[in-house]
C-alpha cells in the first residue's frame, strides 16, 4: 500500500501536481515506518526533499537530505548515497552555493562510475556542467553536456535528454549562438510534450521567447509566453506562474 501511494505522489510530482503529491507521500511514509521498510522511507523522503527544492524552499530540503544521507549510509546503500549527494548539491546550486554544489555533484561521481551506474552517472555529470555554466564557463560545460547527451541516448533515457537538450540550447544562449540555441531547444519541447512534463516544456518555452526577445521577434516571443501561460495555469508551481508573468509583462 505504502509503496503504490508512494508511486502515485512521484506521477504527481512529475505532471507538477505537488501539492497533491506531497498529500501521498505524508501517507505513504508513516507505513513505510510501522513496517521497518526504511529504504521506502528513505526514497519517499527524497522525493519530497526534491519537491521542496522545486516551491523554491531549499533550506528545508537541504534539512531533509542530510538526514536521508546519514539513512543511506547506515544502510550502505551505496547507489542511494549517490542519488542524496546530487539531491544536497542540487539544493545549494538552488541557493546559488556554486562551490558547494560542485563538491556534491563530484562526490557522486565515483560512487556512480563504481557502480556502472550509466544514469546516474549522466546525471551528475549534467548537474557538474550545469554549475559550470552558473560559475561563468559556458565552453566547458558544453563539452560536458555533449558527452552526457550521448550516453542519455545510448540508454533511452527520454527525460534525462530533454534535460540536457534544454540545457544545451541555453548554453548556446549565452554563448550568443542563436541558431543553434533554437535547435536545441525545439528539440527538447519535443520530448517534453511526449513525456507530459509541463514544468519542462514552461521553461524551454520562456527561454526560447527570450531567445525571439533578444532577435527583435516579438511576435513568436509573445506566442512562446502565452503558450507557457496556457500550461502554468494548468499546474500549480506559484514560482513558475509568477516567473511566467514576469515574461509577459517585460515584453
Amino acid at each position: 500500500e505504502a509503496t503504490a501511494l508512494s508511486n502515485l505522489g512521484s506521477t504527481y510530482s512529475r505532471l507538477g501536481r505537488f501539492s497533491q503529491a506531497l498529500e501521498y507521500f505524508d501517507k505513504a511514509l508513516p507505513i513505510f515506518r510501522r513496517s521497518q521498510d526504511i529504504q521506502g522511507e528513505v526514497s519517499t523522503l527524497n522525493d519530497v526533499a526534491l519537491i521542496y527544492t522545486r516551491l523554491g524552499e531549499p533550506k528545508r530540503a537541504l534539512l531533509l537530505q542530510h538526514q536521508i544521507l546519514t539513512m543511506r549510509r547506515s544502510l550502505g546503500d551505496f547507489s542511494g548515497e549517490a542519488t542524496t549527494l546530487n539531491g544536497i548539491g542540487f539544493a545549494y546550486n538552488v541557493l546559488g552555493k556554486f562551490e558547494q554544489a560542485l563538491e556534491f555533484f563530484q562526490a557522486a561521481l565515483p560512487i556512480q562510475r563504481s557502480l556502472k551506474n550509466l544514469l546516474g552517472e549522466a546525471t551528475s555529470l549534467n548537474n557538474i556542467a550545469s554549475v559550470y555554466h552558473d560559475l561563468g564557463k559556458p565552453k566547458q560545460a558544453l563539452l560536458l553536456y555533449h558527452q552526457v547527451l550521448l550516453t542519455r541516448r545510448a540508454i533511452s533515457d527520454r527525460s534525462g535528454e530533454a534535460t540536457t537538450l534544454h540545457n544545451i540550447g541555453f548554453t548556446y544562449t549565452t554563448l550568443a549562438q542563436h541558431r543553434q540555441a533554437m535547435k536545441f531547444y525545439k528539440q527538447a519541447i519535443a520530448i517534453y510534450q511526449q513525456q507530459g512534463d509541463s514544468v519542462g516544456e514552461i521553461s524551454t518555452l520562456l527561454n526560447m521567447g527570450s531567445l525571439y526577445t533578444t532577435t527583435k521577434r516579438k511576435k513568436m516571443a509573445r506566442s512562446c509566453f502565452q503558450n507557457a501561460q496556457q500550461l502554468a495555469e494548468q499546474i500549480e508551481h506559484q514560482p513558475l506562474r509568477e516567473k511566467v508573468r514576469q515574461f509577459i509583462d517585460s515584453l
